[in-house]
């Protein structure tokens, strides 16, 4: 069986080897990632935000193939369908989210919603970061409201039956503030704690095995 390591070392090797044979305005990680045609901006704030995307975008689409082999993946949304769902659902209940409270709730509706189906909400990526769980993409969509209520409202693409799973999951965290959620991500122990290590494993992946095994199975 080929290893996690493996594969991202690989493609890393891959990413680096081909950056200088690019010139068409799309870098390797994007085409990789089967996002052609992406243009970089010029300004060098725009450039590192870009590429931070796709390698994130790469990291996704390769964790979910590992994942495949390893017959953990079964059928789910994408992080970023749950991610405008909670928004627009918060909108509309006049609890508009930041980024960071979105965040933390799309970490506990993935705990809930399995806890509740023993399905996954969603297979991208969680990562430890400074401030707890994040979902890179998603966090990366909407940084330019920074710590300002998102207002917006999106179409639904979940069904019926989970859309009403995912406002009774909701709910209870319109009333919790971004920081208290922060805070229950730290507890010691847990799987940020277990990942992130004081700051040595900041932007690791959290394992959805160790989620499960420390949040779901208590």
């Amino acid at each position: 069986m080929i290893g996690w390591k493996s594969i991202c070392g690989s493609a890393a090797y891959w990413s680096r080897s081909t950056n200088n044979k690019h010139s068409s305005g799309a870098t390797p990680l994007l085409c990789f990632c089967g996002y052609k045609e992406a243009p970089i901006a010029q300004k060098h704030g725009n450039v590192k935000r870009n590429i931070a995307i796709s390698e994130q975008r790469m990291y996704n689409i390769i964790g979910m193939v590992f994942n495949s082999m390893e017959g953990g993946v079964s059928m789910a949304y994408s992080a970023m369908s749950i991610a405008k769902f909670i928004i627009s659902h918060c909108y509309k209940e006049k609890h508009p989210v930041s980024n960071l409270k979105l965040q933390k709730i799309m970490y506990y509706a993935w705990v809930d919603y399995y806890n509740e189906t023993q399905q996954p909400l969603y297979n991208d990526n969680i990562c430890a970061w400074q401030l707890g769980p994040v979902i890179p993409e998603v966090y990366y969509e909407f940084c330019s409201f920074a710590g300002t209520p998102i207002t917006r409202e999106y179409t639904s693409e979940l069904t019926e039956a989970d859309a009403r799973i995912m406002e009774r999951i909701i709910t209870p965290y319109m009333n919790v503030t971004a920081g208290t959620l922060v805070n229950r991500t730290h507890k010691q122990g847990g799987p940020w704690d277990v990942v992130y290590r004081g700051g040595i494993g900041v932007r690791d992946v959290i394992p959805f095995s160790l989620i499960k095994r420390l949040e779901c199975e208590n």
